[in-house]
């Protein structure tokens, strides 16, 4: 279990650009979602609906790393950067999530 720690430790930047390459998945599903859902079925809405949930752990654990960094001493500039990045991995999987919520609602 501290290999995994140590593992972890003082890698937020890394770690926010795998955050963001799942926000950029997730926010390439919304772009002309009901056609796409009506083209390839439930199918389709039911992997969004994964990467969607997927996409919102990765970044709440993502997040959830870089404020323990902050209170390790991680250097503030690689934090404001990794924030920043983190900030923007979140944009798509919570425009999934609305248009998936407006989807299941119809």
């Amino acid at each position: 279990m501290t290999h995994l720690a140590t593992f972890f430790h003082r890698r937020s930047l890394t770690f926010a650009f795998v955050a963001l390459l799942f926000g950029l998945a997730a926010l390439g599903r919304i772009f002309n979602f009901a056609g796409l859902a009506h083209q390839h079925g439930r199918e389709f809405v039911h992997q969004s609906l994964l990467l969607c949930i997927v996409s919102l752990v990765v970044c709440v654990a993502v997040l959830a790393n870089l404020v323990l960094d902050v209170r390790r001493g991680y250097s503030p500039s690689r934090c404001s950067l990794a924030s920043v990045i983190v900030l923007a991995a979140f944009a798509g999987p919570v425009l999934l999530a609305i248009t998936l919520a407006s989807y299941f609602s119809r």
